[in-house]
């Protein structure tokens, strides 16, 4: 019994440092997110808001496409057609046989009762 109770106060222990990592991980991003959501915010104060009102405004990397859109994406790669032919394969009884086939020294090709366990009749 000493041996599942120091099993399961070490599960316990390892559970509860791994999900106190992943919290403190997720509390850095959010920090992280909120300071740049802090000085974003900061842009719009007065001081800022004004500053921002004088200079001449950034053209848009999208805007010269707003009167002829790009809609016609290029179609997605699609892998070979070969990848979904189910000829090439053999069924799994067949590689067992052989294999057993070969282990027992026989011939892979003999014919058998077509079963997997065909090289045992």
């Amino acid at each position: 019994m000493a041996e599942m109770e120091t099993y399961h106060a070490q599960k316990v222990e390892d559970f509860s440092s791994l999900a106190k990592e992943h919290l403190d991980g997720e509390i850095a991003l959010y920090e992280q997110i909120l300071t740049r959501l802090r000085v974003a915010r900061r842009s719009f104060d007065p001081p800022q808001l004004e500053e921002l009102s004088t200079s001449p405004r950034q053209p848009s990397i999208y805007e010269r496409e707003l009167e002829q859109p790009r809609l016609g994406a290029a179609p997605l790669l699609q892998p070979c057609p070969h990848v979904f032919d189910s000829a090439p394969m053999r069924p799994v009884s067949v590689v067992i046989q052989e294999g057993v086939g070969m282990l027992l020294g026989g011939s892979a090709t003999s014919v058998g009762r077509g079963s997997v366990f065909g090289k045992f009749w």
